[in-house]
């Protein structure tokens, strides 16, 4: 195995690209953003509606915080949190059994 490393500024194509150099290689479907609403048995997940410019608002409010490069460590700790948690639900097709193919 072998280290790849990102080119290019922190925003949402950057993000979409973590996702297809950690998923991509397994399945090719991760490299795309759902952009309809999907739900599996009865449960309903976020809506593309509500989604797509979800990533551009908090990255640009991450941005005004400077990165949050100047909090206290467990003020950073407590806003990073809050980021990742939010990023971390980029919609893509997984193929992990979370979303229906």
């Amino acid at each position: 195995m072998y280290l790849r490393t990102l080119k290019g500024k922190f925003g949402k194509k950057y993000l979409c690209d973590i996702h297809v150099l950690i998923l991509g290689y397994i399945y090719h479907s991760a490299i795309k953003m759902w952009d309809e609403d999907i739900s599996k048995e009865n449960f309903h997940f976020t809506t593309a509606r509500f989604y797509m410019g979800k990533p551009d608002e908090l990255l640009n409010k991450l941005k005004q915080k400077r990165f949050l490069k100047e909090l206290s460590f467990d003020h950073f700790v407590d806003r990073l949190t809050y980021y990742l948690m939010e990023l971390n639900v980029l919609p893509f097709r997984e193929r992990n059994g979370r979303v229906p193919e």
